[in-house]
């Protein structure tokens, strides 16, 4: 079984940007395509589609995908300015197709991706013109991106994580908010620095919380002795 792909493909525009697209969909639509990619953008002419394997690697040169979608599972929305479908992709996602797709329809391109078992997450921008800019997050980051007070909310399992590999090997006295700040900068250099001042906090809290704790043992077992 393949890695799935989750996708969001959006193509923004007024009525009139979007009348061609939406006719050929709704067409496709009409006639339930089982080859949505291909009915929608076509394959490079002169394509060998002799077997099942140089399908395949014509749908992974031209869409991004080795296979194709049918037009039921990709879930085509109609919006006022927007069209949006939800294609499932094995293993990657279909950024080549959505090229093609902003070629052909002089239209922007916006696939937003998610895989869940490589970590594969992030937003391809694709122009009329044929160039793509992609920006693949950090799992952390995606979170931020998609909401920010979820990531606060479920810092605290990664702070734990840093107080026990990487702050442990200092000794509380040597322990300054330089170094609180640094591996926050480093570790997270996405989020606003509003939002750095909250992590900082959090980590110095747990940090002195802990080294209440380990006080408060010493002391105990001082007395028992």
């Amino acid at each position: 079984m393949p890695n799935w792909c989750l996708n969001v493909v959006e193509i923004r525009g007024n009525k009139e940007d979007l009348a061609d697209l939406k006719k050929d969909l709704q067409s496709l639509g009409a006639a339930k395509s089982q080859t949505l990619f291909k009915d929608l953008v076509g394959w490079p002419e002169g394509s060998d589609s002799s077997t099942k394997l140089k399908i395949e690697e014509i749908n992974q040169e031209h869409f991004g995908s080795k296979w194709d979608v049918t037009y039921e599972s990709a879930r085509v929305q109609y919006e006022k300015d927007c069209i949006t479908f939800f294609p499932k992709t094995p293993w990657t996602p279909p950024i080549d197709f959505c090229k093609n797709l902003a070629i052909k329809y002089g239209q922007e391109v916006m696939c937003t991706y998610d895989e869940d078992v490589e970590m594969l997450r992030g937003t391809a921008f694709c122009s009329p013109d044929g160039t793509v800019h992609t920006e693949n997050y950090q799992y952390t980051e995606e979170v931020y991106v998609r909401d920010k007070q979820h990531f606060l909310d479920s810092m605290a399992s990664e702070i734990d994580i840093a107080l026990e590999y990487v702050f442990s090997e200092f000794k509380t006295d040597d322990l300054t908010d330089q170094n609180f700040v640094d591996y926050v900068d480093e570790q997270y250099p996405y989020i606003t620095d509003e939002d750095k001042q909250k992590v900082i906090k959090m980590l110095k809290d747990c940090w002195e919380e802990g080294n209440e704790k380990i006080r408060l043992e010493a002391e105990n077992e001082a007395k028992e002795e």
